[in-house]
């Protein structure tokens, strides 16, 4: 006798037939990782093996027109040797290029500032101010660099805005010195870079440790406010007595 093949079962009446069994919906493919971020490129004169003299003009192009984009390229560490080598090279040129101008046309602020002085005073050749200015240039740079960084950093410290650390100040002084090539301009190069000098400082403190641009002009020019408050009453009382 043949063997039947197996009946499946009836449905009852009014129930619906059950669907097959279908296969589980493939879940969707894992997010991909977010790309890390652009890495950005290191200041020209701090990139290793770079060319002395195009990447200092580099740099120094940068913090002139650019210096929220240099600041922010600046390294936040690591070692003090090349940022106080490039201000040595722009200290020691304005310096230089400021005496060199005195020496020949003269100071047209002399008549002014001679008022403040002792009449007695001695009269040293300009050569030999020329000399003594270039020959004390690296020092007094380095000496300017130091004591900026660190009447900046303190203020910061008292106005909570030092989040780079020390480092970062320094760094900051020591490249906010770019503006010293304004210094060949006659006349007012003196005046012209000092002031520059003073915007990159505050808009590089604000970059460097993340701060708003009032608390940065703030520690770099409060103590200046403080210096002539302080003299302020000795210049004038030196004025009135020579009048």
């Amino acid at each position: 006798m043949e063997s039947q093949p197996p009946v499946p079962p009836e449905t009852p009446a009014g129930a619906s037939p059950v669907p097959p069994e279908t296969p589980a919906a493939a879940s969707p493919p894992p997010a991909p990782p977010p790309s890390p971020p652009a890495a950005v490129a290191p200041l020209p004169w701090e990139q290793p093996g770079a060319p002395l003299l195009e990447s200092c003009f580099a740099t120094i192009r940068l913090v002139l027109f650019r210096p929220r984009e240099a600041f922010a390229r600046m390294a936040p560490g690591g070692s003090y040797a090349r940022p106080i080598v490039f201000a040595l090279i722009l200290g020691v040129l304005g310096i230089c290029v400021s005496a060199g101008y005195d020496w020949l046309i003269g100071d047209p602020m002399s008549e002014l500032w001679s008022r403040f002085g002792d009449s007695g005073g001695p009269d040293i050749p300009r050569f030999a101010v020329f000399l003594l200015a270039v020959f004390g240039s690296p020092l007094l740079t380095a000496l300017t660099v130091l004591i900026s960084a660190l009447i900046y950093h303190l203020f910061l410290l008292i106005f909570g805005g030092s989040g780079g650390g020390f480092g970062a100040t320094f760094r900051v002084v020591c490249y906010s010195l770019a503006g010293n090539v304004w210094a060949f301009v006659p006349f007012a190069g003196q005046l012209v870079s000092a002031a520059w000098v003073t915007v990159a400082a505050i808009l590089g403190l604000s970059v460097a440790h993340r701060i708003g641009v009032g608390k940065a002009a703030a520690a770099v020019l409060l103590p200046v406010a403080l210096c002539c408050a302080c003299c302020a009453p000795f210049a004038i009382w030196r004025l009135l007595s020579r009048m």
